[in-house]
């Protein structure tokens, strides 16, 4: 589904519960030079989040090796970058709502650290 700096997401199945879910798992080459501590309390910090406009973390592990993973909802649907790639600029009742809606889980995320 995607990769950022420190890791890759998934589209997964659990297995337990039927569903989709989004895995997101540090990169491999990453895990070796910056260590897990940083993706661990990335993980600890995700789950004790509880807003509509954030995921919440379903589960979390690590693979035989020490690889870290969580997994979180998997929302369908396409990206803001993919969408601003597609339209160009968003009306401005759109940007409003989207910053509006992204602020408030930044609210949340600040206030959890």
């Amino acid at each position: 589904l995607g990769r950022g700096g420190m890791a890759v997401v998934y589209l997964a199945l659990d297995l337990k519960h039927d569903r989709q879910v989004a895995l997101k798992v540090i990169r491999s080459e990453l895990a070796g030079i910056v260590g897990n501590d940083r993706f661990a309390r990335e993980i600890r910090l995700a789950a004790r989040l509880q807003h509509p406009h954030i995921c919440s973390v379903y589960d979390s592990g690590a693979t035989p090796d020490g690889q870290l993973w969580y997994t979180m909802p998997f929302v369908a649907g396409e990206s803001l970058r993919d969408r601003v790639k597609r339209e160009g600029r968003l009306p401005i009742a759109d940007a409003v709502r989207i910053t509006r809606e992204a602020a408030q889980g930044f609210e949340r995320l600040s206030a959890a650290r």
